[in-house]
């Protein structure tokens, strides 16, 4: 995780869970999470970089992107971010973020 948006994220992560945003880092394991409503995955600008309901072969293109001119994949880390109805509805797939 880069320095600035973990500054971010600790200056801003009780104001994101006063309005019911949660912010998961994304791992293999967790691709069958990332489909469900109330999700989005954003890389490490924030930016949503890819349709969550892709298969896992097409999904992966976009995670692993790698951009020339700046020498990096742009997408990675990313983070699986989701609301409060997410974690009333599926207890048990959001059971790893309490």
């Amino acid at each position: 995780m880069s320095l600035r948006l973990r500054r971010f994220l600790d200056q801003h992560a009780f104001d994101a869970l006063d309005r019911g945003l949660f912010v998961g880092a994304l791992h293999r394991g967790d691709f069958a999470t990332r489909s469900l409503p109330h999700t989005i995955i954003v890389n490490r600008k924030g930016r949503r970089f890819v349709n969550e309901a892709q298969n896992y072969n097409d999904m992966m293109k976009a995670f692993f992107a790698f951009e020339p001119n700046a020498y990096e994949r742009p997408n990675l880390p990313a983070w699986l971010v989701f609301d409060a109805e997410f974690r009333r509805k599926y207890p048990r797939a959001s059971k790893k973020w309490r």
